[in-house]
């Protein structure tokens, strides 16, 4: 599967889409990595726990600020990954086209990753740990 951006989407683009934008940009270095939220809090800061988290693994999030998503980002996006099947179901209603590159980032995993938002770093580090494996699992698949 050849592709070039990747938009990483979840609730409101300040807790694990922007742990997995970060994330994603250290396995996929070469490709354009963006995220948004379907309910984007647009123009908020991520997350304190989710920068804090990122900043131990040293990935700087701390200029993130949060986008709602549109049209235009899942048209230029080559891979769009989701969190919930409810958002991949949300996204390929409402923008059938993005339906056949819309994928949970989970998938190889048969999970959801829920989202941590207002709850404890516990809830912050059970997200980023199963982002993780998400992204080594499309990263195995796709790069080999």
């Amino acid at each position: 599967m050849e592709f070039e951006t990747i938009l990483v989407l979840c609730t409101g683009n300040i807790c694990r889409s922007p742990m997995a934008e970060g994330l994603l940009k250290q396995y996929f270095p070469d490709k354009k990595v963006l995220s948004a939220g379907l309910q984007g809090l647009v123009d908020y800061p991520a997350d304190e726990h989710a920068v804090g988290l990122m900043q131990e693994m040293e990935i700087d999030i701390s200029a993130h600020r949060a986008q709602k998503v549109n049209t235009e980002l899942l048209r230029q996006a080559d891979l769009i990954f989701v969190m919930t099947k409810g958002q991949l179901k949300l996204v390929e209603k409402q923008w059938p086209f993005a339906r056949g590159k819309t994928f949970l980032l989970g998938h190889w995993q048969h999970q959801e990753i829920p989202d941590p938002y207002q709850q404890p770093k516990g809830a912050f580090i059970y997200a980023r740990d199963m982002i993780i494996s998400g992204i080594k699992a499309w990263h195995e698949k796709l790069v080999g």
